[in-house]
């Protein structure tokens, strides 16, 4: 029986000295506590391997010790054994409460017995019954005590008020259900905490004076407000209770009373206030009903005498103009805007919105600037791309007109076609990307290929130093084959170490094809013909994962390879498909954002030679919306905001498939997920029919 550390609970000393001096003889290191509150102190520095815990004892029992225990840590996985003079198994259900065994309270010679027949398992097991089956006196007693005192326990947690038992130190050892709720704490940050901690830092001395006053003589002790520091406001009564350690302090939470007397307080004061404000503000608003009728009248007269004008100037401007008023009403528009509407009567424009007119060609973001710049009478300019044409860009200026008065007012709005303008600005920004990324792309091509030859140039070497030095490990395996390497059998160490040079040997590949491409990229030359050998696109599909599966495992908790054995083998650019495969992977495990996510690649035979195999990557992360989905294969567009998308991943992808003669679909729903589908061309018969 290896030696163990253990804690022994009970209030009775003579029971402490006997099982101490017993256990310790037998190679224990043995520590006592004659309550509950002692034995949750000396877990913060002392973990036992066993507890003996007894049932009944003053302040905290042994049932809510227990429970207590399993939620502190690391005594929470301990093993606790109950020591009970209840032999009632339906009274005493102690797996219940986080007990593993319980010994019944008989004579120490058979008590001891008991204890060591549990210490001498190994390991230690949970035990059903009570150990100990004869009865001692006064069973009936103290089964009817119990009930008792379950029947007591029952009345108090079911109290509105807070029920707070202290030791003789002003330590917390009970808290019925509606103290927990009133200090916002759960038990196990309660038991053995000083009350005072949870009140307000000024009232801690009187509230320890009149806990201590309670004690001494006691006298009941009230204090009717006091706030915790959780900001609940309490009235704190402190009773002094016969074979009490410490006093009973009963906590009432009147915190909802306080706030409705204030708000009342409160509420009368601004019913006054509003009184008197609305009283003013009808006596404004009678003012102000007969200045607004004199300046609307006075502006519908200035209005119709500058239509005629107005009209005539509008009517002469090529782009759409039009004027809405302060409601965002349409109520004068040129000829040009019949146009722009596609309409043929004005009767179609006037009294019509503005966020009606614009809505399906800007959407609503668009609409939603619009419309307060026209509300604020600021002056503004839009450039927006039409989304009812495929490419039309179209630039929205406002110009807000007050009435001489300065009341009202209204905005022109006109609006230019403004696409050739903004296709060669794009043009001209792609251009400059382009020729600064060629620049970078070739020196780090220049930095990625120097140290790379240091790796290809060792890895012939490396491969005969273990061709070498692997016969001599095998002959040492055979005469010693328990041996482990790294914690490893030999066996698995010879084939990890294979498969890591070969790894080494493939991630070295990698580096050449990339710097190949962007070699490629920067000088924009035409790929030199490479030998072409058809390949199973399930291994290509595997190997392209294994290099990226740190990332996939990391974000995604569920990743699947589903590709027929029986499909045919297809000539493809294994590099630009590595590369291709990479990026789609990647991508769509950045794109994780479920618990369950779910990453998946399938693959099945085309219906034709320009799809000879269809491959799809799905996912069901973060999915896109129509927007962006269009925007995803331009360059330098990224969703990436934290830096760590350069936008060229998608759009090299593409650019790789149409090299190869295929092409790369892709549908998405927002919040479901996306599926990138690509359509395969084996190269091979594509060479032959341009041949022949």
């Amino acid at each position: 029986m290896p030696p163990k550390k253990i804690l022994i609970v009970d209030n009775d000393p003579v029971i402490l000295g006997l099982l101490h001096k017993f256990l310790t003889r037998e190679g224990h290191e043995v520590r006592t506590v004659q309550d509950g509150v002692g034995a949750l102190d000396l877990l913060d520095t002392w973990v036992p391997d066993v507890f003996f815990v007894d049932m009944v004892m003053p302040g905290m029992s042994g049932d809510r010790l227990c429970r207590l225990i399993r939620e502190k840590d690391p005594a929470a996985h301990s093993y606790i054994c109950i020591i009970t003079a209840i032999s009632d198994g339906q009274m005493l259900d102690f797996l219940s409460f986080g007990a593993n065994a319980c010994i019944k309270k008989e004579p120490f010679n058979e008590l001891s017995k008991n204890i060591l027949a549990i210490l001498r398992d190994e390991p230690l097991r949970d035990r059903p019954e009570i150990m100990g089956f004869s009865e001692q006196p006064g069973q009936n007693i103290i089964r009817e005590l119990i009930g008792v005192k379950d029947h007591l326990e029952s009345l108090i947690s079911s109290m509105a008020e807070g029920v707070v038992e202290l030791d003789t130190g002003g330590k917390i050892t009970y808290v019925n259900d509606s103290a927990l709720r009133i200090l916002g704490r759960p038990e196990r940050e309660l038991v053995s905490r000083d009350l005072i901690d949870f009140f307000r830092p000024d009232d801690r001395e009187v509230i320890a004076k009149a806990l201590r006053a309670a004690a001494a003589t006691g006298s009941r002790q009230k204090m009717p407000w006091l706030v915790l520091e959780n900001g609940r406001e309490v009235s704190l009564t402190a009773l002094s209770v016969q074979n009490s350690k410490g006093p009973i302090v009963i906590l009432d939470d009147i915190t909802d009373q306080k706030r409705a007397e204030k708000a009342m307080r409160s509420a009368a004061a601004e019913l006054e206030k509003r009184v008197e404000e609305r009283t003013e503000e009808l006596q404004r608003a009678k003012y102000d009903v007969e200045e607004e009728l004199k300046n609307k009248q006075a502006a519908e007269k200035r209005l119709r005498e500058n239509t005629t004008l107005l009209m005539t100037v509008l009517n002469g401007i090529s782009d759409p103009v039009l004027m809405a008023d302060g409601s965002m009403t349409v109520q004068l528009a040129n000829r040009a805007t019949l146009d722009y509407c596609g309409v043929e009567e004005m009767k179609n424009i006037l009294g019509i919105s503005c966020e009606d007119l614009f809505i399906s060609r800007y959407g609503e973001e668009s609409v939603i600037k619009i419309l307060k710049t026209c509300r604020d009478m600021k002056s503004g300019s839009f450039d927006l791309e039409n989304l009812s044409d495929s490419v039309r860009f179209e630039r929205i200026n406002i110009d807000p007109i007050r009435y001489d008065s300065g009341e009202g007012g209204a905005v022109i709005i006109r609006i230019a076609d403004i696409t050739k303008q903004k296709l060669m600005e794009r043009d001209l920004v792609q251009r400059e990307k382009l020729a600064s990324l060629g620049l970078l792309v070739s020196g780090i091509a220049h930095e990625l290929n120097n140290p790379n030859n240091f790796i290809v140039f060792n890895l012939p070497i490396l491969r005969e130093y273990l061709q070498d030095i692997l016969p001599v490990m095998d002959r040492e395996a055979e005469s010693n084959p328990g041996a482990e390497y790294f914690g490893m059998t030999y066996g698995d160490f010879r084939e990890d170490l294979m498969k890591l040079l070969q790894n080494i040997e493939n991630g070295s590949h990698r580096i050449n094809a990339t710097v190949s491409k962007l070699r490629e990229f920067s000088r924009q030359k035409e790929k030199e013909k490479e030998k072409k050998v058809p390949m199973q696109i399930g291994d290509l599909v595997r190997k392209a994962a294994s290099i990226c599966m740190s990332q996939i495992k990391k974000r995604v908790k569920t990743f699947e390879v589903d590709i027929p054995e029986d499909l045919p083998e297809i000539v493809l650019d294994t590099d630009s498909f590595e590369q291709i495969m990479i990026n789609l992977l990647i991508n769509a495990a950045h794109a994780a954002d479920k618990p369950d996510s779910v990453l998946r690649v399938s693959a099945k035979n085309g219906n034709s030679s320009q799809k000879k195999l269809i491959l799809e990557v799905t996912d069901n992360g973060c999915g896109m919306d129509e927007k962006t989905r269009k925007q995803i294969f331009d360059p330098f567009f990224t969703t990436k905001h934290d830096g760590t998308g350069t936008g060229l991943g998608l759009y090299v992808s593409r650019n790789l498939m149409e090299e190869m003669g295929g092409k790369i679909e892709v549908d998405s729903e927002l919040g479901k997920g996306t599926v990138f589908r690509l359509y395969l061309v084996d190269q091979m018969d594509t060479a032959m029919k341009q041949q022949a």
